[in-house]
């Protein structure tokens, strides 16, 4: 039997800064590497074949990342497309994890930036909000459960292009292939991907007119006559490689549903794929293509299983935890390092301040974020007093066990803080907020409460910051997406470290 090949479609015009930081880390697997050239004005076309020596260079007809896209499929001839940016932002290294979602029985694996073991680096508020928002909107119209909408990382059968009938040419043809994909009934499945900042040069994405593109483009697929669903036309299509007992590979799933006890696979819409191959009893999967020339596939995909659950599950390997873990300290050192340093410095100095004038400082948290605040509390009371400054007076306002569930119970737990913060407060003290979503009820209440008292509010928040973000007079903001509890309450105890070393070392000067 032999195996399916891979081609690889790169649009580019003027990336010559930028290849050799992606053209080099393209995989063994892939057989053909496509750079569709925009009419480029460096030496992008040069650089290119001096790193690959047989890349295709295709000529791009039109403009647009769209038209780039169409150009490339058109002259590609492998049987797998592989779509990827010339930028740096998508990790050639992911390829594998793609692929074998496809020949896990997938016909259009897609990248998402928001499944676990996923993010992005080069993502603003403004975009975030944007691309969620189209994501409700694309599940509202069309169904599926996408969690990510404008991503231009996907992979798919060749023999699926026509179904997908792309006439888009600029960068909403991504949002037209995944309504598309769904409309035609394919079998989608979202792939973990992270996307890193381009290495070099200046973006062309433009955020309100691109944005307005992917709306119409939204709302203009409405208009379209639904097509018929793929499988029959897919049956007639498919190669002798690509047997219904392909899907006996992996159990598949996407955001849209899980595998069921048995090992059955799902598709884009939530419905059973119909080829009715599953895994054994004892959850493993069998590969049509265990030969030497798919082991990289296989290794890459099984080594990263855990931290693509949502995509497909692989049930018989403990030794993959080693991919949560690696995939967990990938994403809190690119948290960590989107932390503003400027922020940092701003809450040591208003620790500091208040520590000279003999404030008190309050600090309050729910659930993890009270442990963090806890501990913080410890530090600053303790730690920072082998500096030989004057000492912090600091409070946790979650440690009152008594007076807090007494509270709780006759005032409300949205007032178990403000409620202790109202005995004690003085103007120029000090309140400190740790909360992930930054919306829980009883910490608003604190922060309006201090606001009342004239007491200044500092806080670490995650997520989209919440009500608390626009409350607090400084704020350290780390940004995910929303539920992702564990990385946030790791960063803001990293950070609240960070700030407690800052005051150790801020010693008092000694007498000569």
């Amino acid at each position: 039997m032999s195996k399916p090949t891979i081609s690889v479609i790169i649009p580019a015009l003027n990336e010559e800064g930028n290849l050799p930081h992606v053209l080099p880390r393209i995989p063994r697997i892939v057989d053909e590497v496509l750079l569709v050239d925009g009419n480029s004005t460096d030496r992008t076309v040069e650089v290119a074949r001096e790193l690959i020596p047989d890349v295709r260079i295709v000529a791009q007809q039109g403009r647009g990342k769209g038209a780039a896209l169409r150009s490339g499929f058109g002259a590609a001839t492998g049987d797998i497309l592989v779509m990827l940016d010339a930028d740096g932002s998508t990790d050639p290294a992911e390829i594998p994890v793609f692929v074998h979602a496809l020949l896990a029985g997938a016909d259009f694996a897609k990248g998402s930036r928001f499944l676990h073991g996923a993010g992005t680096s080069d993502m603003p508020f403004h975009r975030r909000l944007g691309n969620a928002t189209f994501v409700r909107l694309v599940r509202s119209m069309y169904g599926g459960r996408y969690t990510d909408l404008c991503y231009g990382y996907n992979a798919f059968w060749r023999d699926v292009l026509p179904l997908l009938e792309l006439d888009g040419d600029g960068f909403e043809i991504e949002t037209m292939m995944n309504i598309r994909a769904l409309r035609a009934g394919l079998r989608v499945v979202e792939v973990p991907s992270f996307e890193d900042r381009r290495v070099m040069g200046i973006g062309r994405l433009r955020t309100v007119p691109d944005g307005w593109r992917v709306l119409r483009t939204i709302w203009g697929e409405r208009r379209r006559a639904t097509r018929p669903t793929a499988a029959d036309r897919l049956l007639a299509l498919a190669p002798e490689w690509r047997p219904l007992e392909m899907a006996a590979m992996l159990p598949i799933t996407n955001g849209n549903g899980h595998a069921d006890g048995n090992g059955h696979a799902t598709n884009g819409n939530g419905h059973g794929n119909g080829n009715g191959h599953v895994t054994n009893g004892n959850g493993t999967a069998h590969s049509p293509f265990d030969a030497a020339d798919f082991a990289e596939v296989k290794l890459i995909a099984e080594d990263r299983s855990t931290s693509t659950y949502q995509a497909f599950a692989i049930t018989d390997r403990p030794s993959s935890w080693d991919a949560v873990t690696d995939t967990y300290i990938e994403r809190l050192t690119g948290l960590m390092g989107s932390v503003d340093r400027a922020a940092i410095a701003g809450f040591v100095e208003e620790l500091r301040a208040a520590r000279d004038r003999g404030a008190t400082i309050y600090f309050a948290g729910n659930g993890g974020s009270s442990a963090t605040a806890a501990h913080w509390v410890n530090d600053l009371g303790k730690a920072t007093r082998t500096s030989g400054r004057l000492p912090f007076r600091v409070m946790n306002l979650s440690d009152n066990t008594p007076w807090l569930t007494a509270l709780a119970n006759d005032e409300g737990v949205e007032r178990i803080f403000a409620g202790q913060l109202e005995n004690f407060a003085r103007p120029g003290d000090l309140v400190v907020i740790v909360s992930a979503s930054g919306n829980s009820p009883n910490i608003v209440a604190l922060l309006h409460a201090a606001r009342e008292r004239e007491v200044r509010t500092l806080g670490l928040v995650g997520f989209d910051g919440g009500a608390a973000l626009e409350l607090l007079d400084q704020a350290i903001w780390v940004a995910t997406e929303p539920g992702e509890y564990g990385l946030v309450e790791s960063a803001h105890a990293a950070v609240a470290d960070i700030v407690t070393t800052c005051l150790i070392n801020d010693r008092a000067p000694v007498p000569a």
